[in-house]
């Protein structure tokens, strides 16, 4: 299979149909359900963090409970 190169930055370009072909056995033709990484909260949460660099007010406020 050949892709053609972008002039400017020399990336391949491969059209749908090559990538259809190369990528056949991971496209899953009739999902049962959608995928989701939402999940339902184990607690109650009262305190948000802002603006957290390192995660040292997280972690102060994991120790004090």
């Amino acid at each position: 299979m050949v892709a053609a190169r972008e002039p400017v930055s020399n990336y391949r370009r491969y059209k749908k149909e090559q990538q259809e072909l190369l990528f056949a056995e991971f496209v899953i033709q009739n999902p049962i359900e959608k995928a989701s990484n939402k999940i339902k909260p184990d607690n109650k949460y009262s305190v948000i963090e802002l603006f957290a660099c390192a995660g040292g007010l997280a972690v102060g406020m994991e120790k004090a409970g």
